[in-house]
């Protein structure tokens, strides 16, 4: 059986608020991106051009007019099967894992199970730094030949509200169909695409794992929450900006540039350049 590094096209009910689009999920195209010599690949969905209005940096100016251009973007957050290709440097030949690992080309062997024992097969991939999914992206754009990246924040919210209006004050009864957060989640991650997508066929946007974009500045940040986040503090909008907490287990000095030892909330998804 194929696995997929998971997405799906769709349009299922959502509620108030989760279904406003410029286009629905069955009209938009679709692709798959497969990692070469395995059976690993995203499902991706392209997303239209259009703009999106964006909070100004600074309270005292205006809100910011955004254009986005068209992109791919993967329906599912990254998974560990498609992670750990890269990151366990399964592609390569047992006999040179190592010496990748020692060359600072691959990311080092952790010293826990990063998975927290919630499992592996079509889990999202945790405990990644922001350097760690850069590169992985990197990765995959030289195996694919593809211009694999992660989204800008811009692209990641008009993803998210699928071309509509900011997404917030949603009820845990409203955000239950669509997210896991801190009151459904049983204190852990799940399998992605296991709630209803959004108008774009885009599963867990909001909830599940929180996800890292691409920086404008030096302040690195998620977005959309994650399992253990309250429901009321989920929405399309804020960040959520890296603390020294979530590596505050983590033995080495200085900490890794690799992994999170407590950020088991933590993880990403990946846009195709056209």
């Amino acid at each position: 059986m194929r696995r997929i590094c998971w997405l799906v096209v769709g349009l299922l009910c959502m509620p108030a608020g989760l279904a406003a689009g410029a286009e629905e999920a069955g009209r938009l195209a679709t692709m798959k991106l497969r990692i070469p010599e395995s059976t690993l690949e995203f499902e991706m969905v392209k997303l239209p051009a259009g703009r999106i209005e964006m909070p100004a940096e600074k309270p005292e100016d205006p809100a910011r007019r955004v254009e986005v251009k068209p992109i791919w973007m993967a329906k599912r957050e990254v998974s560990w099967d498609c992670y750990t290709r890269w990151a366990f440097g399964e592609y390569l030949p047992p006999i040179k894992r190592y010496a990748e690992v020692e060359a600072k080309t691959l990311p080092s062997i952790p010293q826990r199970d990063v998975s927290e024992g919630w499992g592996r097969d079509n889990q999202p991939a945790i405990r990644m730094t922001l350097a760690s999914a850069q590169k992985y992206c990197v990765w995959l754009s030289a195996q694919t030949g593809k211009k694999v990246r992660l989204p800008t924040e811009a692209e990641w919210e008009y993803a998210c509200r699928a071309g509509g209006p900011e997404i917030n004050g949603l009820s845990e009864k409203e955000l239950d169909a669509v997210a896991w957060h801190a009151g459904n989640s049983e204190d852990r991650a799940h399998t992605s695409g296991l709630k209803k997508p959004n108008a774009w066929g885009l599963h867990d946007m909001l909830g599940n794992v929180a996800e890292w974009v691409q920086p404008e500045g030096e302040l690195q940040f998620t977005k959309g929450g994650a399992w253990n986040t309250p429901a009321g503090k989920i929405g399309s909008g804020g960040r959520n900006y890296f603390k020294a907490s979530w590596q505050v287990t983590d033995p080495e000095d200085p900490k890794s540039v690799w992994w999170l030892s407590d950020g088991s909330f933590v993880g990403f998804r990946i846009v195709v350049e056209e």
